[in-house]
């Protein structure tokens, strides 16, 4: 039903505004503008040469009396020789910004203030003349100034306003109403009373919108153009019909003197403006009826109703056009011509058949509809005199049509209607009286819902959050359990500026509209409800993000795509990850960046968080690559210089957080590498060092915390806890006297320990241990040693088992020893730092004091945590414990907290056995905080923790150290450096060659990469030869690094680091030979179009080699033997995964039925994954050890960067993706049955760590526990591209 008998314009708007309304709201919203704004020319001395394009220097001012005067320039501008002139605009309409010699309020020949970029210390800006400013007119509410009483005769409830327009100067004076919404194809009616105090020409339109600060739409609509004699009252209205892509609308007034020009201090009244929706077709269906039921004499009278009343239509304009340089032919009565002037397109027809001949003719026209309007200027229209700009599109399109002129040939006799009755009256009357009615009817009915099935599907406006007006959303939240959300960070996200428009601004989302923002802080307090939207509370709703359905992945799945800024998000990736970081409470989403509304920030991420299940911490990512379930960040693993460097780390970081780090030593089970890594469940940095890694400290006399009578506490909390357990003692016992028996506790993992820079005292140590007696012990306990180079039985305690059930394996842990000044020692084992020690402790024994016999090293004592105690093969000697130390501390007293409540009523949290009635606000001030979440990134070397006496604080140096030898297994890292780019790497075994020089002298400079510098000033000068050819044998550079090589003139100079010279003739760079279809034979062109040629040895196990190749990106070469991870991902038959790679290879392999292990994902029996290269092709095989699924690639051309995703799903099966496409699929196969275990090693490369295997090179690694949409692929592909 159309709005038709309800005004569009508001209460406020149709009565101009209250007595209190400001800003905005002032008059209604009705405005004039119709002044201009002064001009003058600027002329700059003695300023800064430069070229100005900031608003701030193009701004200048002048303060007159008080008033700040602003100028802006024209454009940017350039000063040079100190000197410009600048065109310069007012920025107000106003008479006041004109000079005083043209009426204003600023002296003539003024100066000007500038920047002080601009104008430095002693520059001028001088005015020229300054002129042009006009005032826009005066527009003020006049209250309870009424013709009548609205809507209700005679109640003074109705009377209403009047809105005044005063002339301030001559100028024609336009102003418009605000801008309401409307609708599309929808007839318009439009009116007001007018009231002059001088006779004037009122020009009446309606300017239709697609978008708010948008151009005006062209239409047919013809204005309309009345003269409103002196003292007289009329009533305007417009018919008019909105385009098809409208939807807002806006009155347009136009008020000129009928003959001269306006005065100032003329004045005019409006009263009681009407927009309001007349479409017929959309009338109410209840006013249908009503109207249907009425006797049809009064229909009838209705329907004619013109004929019945008094007054005259309106008459024609009648014209010649004058044609010429057109089509000839013959062109039908009735061919049209029509005219835009302003925003209306004015059509006219022929009045006869006529002839075009010799391109030209002379056409009688009718305008197509009545009134002054269609006229020219002379006759009262608004149609240019003699306007050429007439359509030629109906007679052939070329040539002009042009408009006779004068009183016989001009546009004349239009003539406007007078006192004629509008169409239906009593139809509209039923209309408007019935409208409630109408309105609640047609609620009712949309209230109905029909299923597809029953008919045509109808949504209940009532239920369907999509349909239902946006006044029932809240109480559908309600019955619906959702929480309409908005955005929590109370920052405007940046898209939500590109809807920002400032008062008095023609465009939404300009760097002008911000600028009239008071501050930063006003900035990003513009729009922080970024979620508080019709649509984001409609999809809330329909999702159940907030509501019934939240917490689950398929519902913020769902919910995601609403965020986007796309119609179509199927088509781009928008999805949620669990087990971030492999934490059942953390999330993360996968946003493609081209449609996230906040990239780089937290919208979605906060989005996320309030629909997140209870405790759940969100986080999000616009790369797939960092969306894996292990994945590894090769440009971090030379942390200090690029070029090519043996892996110096013990592992590679799994950044994911799933503790899938590379390991480069043949450990045991649970070894993590030594050195700073990602932990899981937190994102902190923690330190992972199997069995090879340990934290020293610098020293200090306070790290003394032994011995007799001193009090201590320490507290070690670690993540990734491999249990262990003590196997039956087979050995002899070699104590003798007091010393513990060697199988007693035989199994020890070191904790903490205090050392001795300087001998052997501040011996004592806390373990975890195992081996309570001489038969197999799969129990666990922990340890305190205070003297551990003194064996015997008094100076140690120990405590009962632990309990693995309260404490997890997969963190965090928390252990703790604490020792009175009576040298009574207690245990406890816990998962959190904040849990209740007294309700975890463990009973010790003895249960009564020790005897210390730790000495004091006074400043040379230094804490070590993990790593291995060894000395000489005494009982207290441990070894490393596979684990990941999070935090350690320790105290030289007992820790103690304060806050406990006296009745259980006030406790908000339970600690040391006692209530606290601070909400649990308990922290740790130890003497020593070893935090390694301070570590400043992946491998650090070192890092601060803290010391605290007396509540000072200072920092103690921390390192990370190793105990173990060189790695086992051998991986080069390779990066291009950072200054100087991409670089070659020259392999030993290859020769590179550069022909087809012109016969003459020539010398070479290599130009070498220093791998322990990054500096590229090393060369290796060949002398003067003369050749053609010139060759370069890996025996003689092979394993260097280069940076270029420069083939030159014998009499040239060479360029400076290695670039090119002016007298080169032959340069190589690392890109000059790319990928190849040969790889053994490559050639490349380099800048001076010689030809190169690589030769490449064909790779085997027995040769120290690596290929050469380009070092373009961040990658590993895998070198000698081969490399797993720790905590391989588990998969089955059933479990879908991708694997995602950036890979590249040199060669082709030895032969078919001769494969080589890229990745393999393996259990026991090896059922699994497993991706190798046999040939020139590239094969992924997923087997249950019978049956197997298989999906190949053959590869056309090596050397260059292939991006390879393997991925299988149970319902599917197996496929393989390259750059972004599918390259194959396998048939599914059904027979694959269940592993006989979970896949448990997961393997990079072949061979033993004494075997060369340098068959590929990796530069990104993912594992995905999921089935990636061909969505992700494309968009990995195109961002690792």
């Amino acid at each position: 039903m159309a709005v038709r008998s309800t005004n569009l314009f508001s209460t406020a708007q149709r009565i101009f505004g209250y007595k209190t309304s400001t800003g905005d709201d002032l008059n209604g919203g009705w405005t004039s503008t119709s002044g201009s704004k002064a001009t003058m020319t600027l002329t700059l001395a003695n300023c800064t040469n430069g070229t100005y394009t900031d608003a701030d220097d193009k701004r200048f001012t002048k303060v007159v009396s008080g008033v700040t005067y602003t100028f802006t320039a024209n454009a940017d501008f350039t000063v040079s020789s100190n000197a410009a002139s600048v065109p310069c605009t007012a920025t107000v309409n106003s008479i006041a910004y004109n000079d005083a010699n043209n009426g204003g309020a600023i002296p003539a020949s003024t100066t000007f203030t500038g920047s002080t970029a601009v104008m430095g210390g002693s520059g001028t800006a001088t005015a020229g003349a300054i002129s042009g400013g006009k005032d826009d007119p005066f527009l003020g509410m006049v209250y309870k100034l009424f013709r009548y009483t609205q809507y209700v005769p005679d109640n003074t409830n109705y009377e209403g306003n009047s809105l005044i327009i005063a002339a301030r100067n001559s100028e024609d004076i336009v102003f418009k109403s605000p801008i309401v919404d409307c609708l599309g194809g929808k007839n318009y009616f439009g009116s007001y009373l007018f009231s002059a105090a001088r006779s004037v020409d009122v020009t009446s339109e309606i300017l239709f919108y697609e978008s708010r600060g948008g151009p005006v739409l062209t239409t047919t609509n013809v204005p309309s153009l009345a003269v409103i004699p002196v003292k007289e009252t009329g009533k305007t209205g417009m018919f008019v019909t909105s385009p098809l892509n409208a939807n807002f609308a806006q009155m347009q007034i136009t008020i000129k003197a009928s003959a001269g020009s306006l005065d100032a201090g003329n004045y005019w009244y409006i009263f009681d403006p009407v927009l309001a929706d007349v479409t017929r077709a959309d009338r109410g269906n209840i006013a249908k009826l009503a109207y249907g039921d009425l006797p049809q004499f009064m229909r009838l009278d209705d329907e004619n109703i013109g004929n019945l009343a008094l007054g005259t239509e309106a008459a024609k304009t009648k014209g010649t056009l004058t044609l010429a340089s057109c089509v000839n032919g013959t062109y039908a009565l009735g061919t049209e011509f029509s005219v835009v002037v302003g925003n209306t397109e004015y059509v006219y027809a022929s009045d006869n058949e006529f002839t075009v001949s010799g391109g030209a003719a002379t056409v009688k026209v009718t305008a197509k509809q009545g009134g002054l309007i269609f006229n020219d200027v002379a006759h009262g229209g608004v149609i240019p005199n003699g306007s050429a700009s007439f359509s030629n599109t109906n007679v052939g399109g070329s040539g002009t049509v042009t408009a006779g002129t004068g009183d016989t040939n001009g546009l004349i006799n239009g003539a406007n209607s007078a006192d004629l009755q509008q169409p239906t009256p009593l139809m509209s009357y039923l209309d408007s009286l019935l409208h409630p009615i109408d309105t609640v009817y047609d609620s009712a009915r949309n209230f109905d819902y029909i299923h597809a099935s029953e008919g045509t599907l109808s949504r209940s406006t009532l239920t369907d959050p999509l349909t239902s007006p946006a006044a029932y959303l809240p109480w559908l939240a309600g019955i619906t359990g959702t929480t309409l959300l908005s955005s929590s960070s109370g920052f405007t996200p940046w898209t939500a500026l590109e809807s920002y428009q400032a008062a008095g601004s023609s465009e939404p989302g300009e760097w002008a509209d911000l600028e009239t923002l008071a501050s930063w802080n006003a900035l990003q307090a513009l729009d922080p409800d970024f979620f508080d939207s019709i649509s984001g509370y409609r999809n809330q709703i329909n999702t159940g993000f907030s509501g019934i359905h939240a917490g689950t992945k398929l519902t913020i799945d769902k919910y995601i795509p609403t965020l986007l800024e796309t119609e179509t998000p199927a088509n781009h990736v928008g999805l949620v990850r669990k087990n971030d970081f492999n934490n059942p409470f953390r999330l993360q989403s996968v946003v493609d960046p081209a449609v996230d509304p906040d990239v780089g920030g937290s919208l979605v991420k906060e989005a996320i968080d309030h629909g997140a299940a209870a405790g759940a911490i969100a986080a999000s990512t616009n790369n797939v690559i960092e969306s894996a379930d292990g994945s590894y960040d090769f440009s971090s693993i030379l942390t200090s210089l690029q070029g090519v460097q043996e892996v110096p780390n013990e592992f590679i970081d799994d950044r994911d957080g799933f503790n899938r780090s590379i390991l480069l030593n043949e450990g045991t089970t649970g070894n993590l590498g030594g050195g700073i890594g990602t932990s899981q469940y937190t994102g902190n940095r923690v330190y992972l060092y199997g069995e090879s890694g340990k934290m020293t400290t610098e020293t200090d006399t306070l790290f003394n915390i032994g011995g007799d009578d001193n009090a201590f506490d320490i507290v070690v909390e670690l993540t990734n806890f491999t249990p262990f357990t003590a196997s039956a003692w087979s050995g002899q016992n070699g104590a003798t006297g007091s010393q513990p028996d060697d199988w007693f506790l035989r199994e020890k993992r070191l904790l903490v320990c205090g050392q001795d820079n300087n001998g052997s005292d501040n011996d004592w140590a806390f373990y975890i241990v195992s081996g309570f007696d001489q038969s197999a012990d799969t129990k666990m306990r922990l340890l305190w040693v205070d003297g551990y180079m003194d064996e015997n039985s008094t100076n140690y305690a120990y405590s009962s088992e632990i309990d693995m059930a309260s404490v997890q394996q997969y963190g965090p842990v928390v252990f703790r020893v604490s020792k009175s000044a009576s040298d009574v020692v207690k245990f406890y084992a816990q998962s959190s730092l904040y849990d209740d020690w007294e309700s975890n402790v463990l009973t010790s024994t003895p249960s009564t004091a020790i005897t210390p016999t730790a000495g004091t090293a006074g400043a040379d004592a230094y804490i070590q945590v993990g790593g291995t105690l060894s000395n000489s093969n005494i009982w207290s000697d441990a070894s490393a414990l596979p684990a990941a130390f999070s935090r350690v501390m320790v105290n030289d007293a007992v820790f103690s907290f304060s806050g406990s409540g006296t009745t259980s009523s006030e406790n908000h949290a339970i600690v040391d056995g006692g209530g606290v009635n601070d909400f649990g606000n308990i922290s740790y001030t130890p003497l020593l905080d070893i935090d390694v979440s301070k570590a400043s990134a992946v491998y650090a070397a070192e890092f601060h923790s803290t010391k605290t006496v007396s509540g000072t604080e200072s920092d103690i140096d921390t390192t990370i150290g190793y105990d173990g030898a060189a790695n086992d297994v051998k991986l080069m890292a390779m990066e291009p450096d950072s200054t100087h780019g991409n670089l070659w790497y020259f392999g030993s075994q290859d020769t590179l060659a550069v022909s087809g020089l012109p016969s003459a002298s020539y010398k070479i400079r290599i130009t070498e990469y220093d791998d322990s510098d990054g500096s590229i000033n090393n060369y290796i000068d060949i002398g003067a030869a003369t050749a053609t050819t010139f060759s370069f044998a890996g025996g003689t550079y092979g394993g260097k690094t280069i940076y270029s090589i420069d083939v030159l003139a014998a009499a040239g100079t060479y360029g400076t680091n290695g670039a090119k010279s002016a007298a080169s003739v032959a340069y190589f760079r690392p890109d000059t030979i790319g990928a190849a279809a040969n790889p053994l034979s490559a050639t490349g062109t380099d800048s001076e179009s010689e030809t190169w040629t690589l030769t490449r040895a064909t790779a085997n196990n027995s040769t120290d080699w690596i290929s050469s190749q380009a070092i373009d990106k961040s990658f590993i070469q895998p070198y000698k033997g081969k490399f797993v991870t720790a905590e391989p991902p588990q998969i089955e038959y059933y479990t879908p995964f991708s694997v995602a790679m950036q890979i590249r290879r040199c060669w082709t392999s030895s032969g078919t039925g001769t494969d080589h292990n890229v990745f393999s994902l393996l259990n026991g029996s090896n059922q699994g994954l497993k991706i190798y290269f046999e040939d020139a092709t590239m094969k992924a095989v997923f087997t249950d050890g019978t049956n197997s699924e298989t999906a190949t690639w053959t590869q056309t051309s090596f050397g260059g960067w292939d991006n390879v995703v393997v991925q299988r799903d149970p319902q599917v099966g197996l496929s393989i993706y390259v750059n972004g496409a599918l390259a194959n699929k396998a048939d599914h196969n059904t027979l694959i049955t269940a592993f006989s275990a979970p896949t448990n090693a997961a393997t990079f490369s072949e061979g033993t760590t004494s075997q060369y295997y340098p068959w590929f090179a990796l530069s990104q690694f993912a594992f995905y526990s999921r089935y990636l949409s061909t969505t992700e692929v494309a968009l990995l592909n195109s961002q690792l591209t």
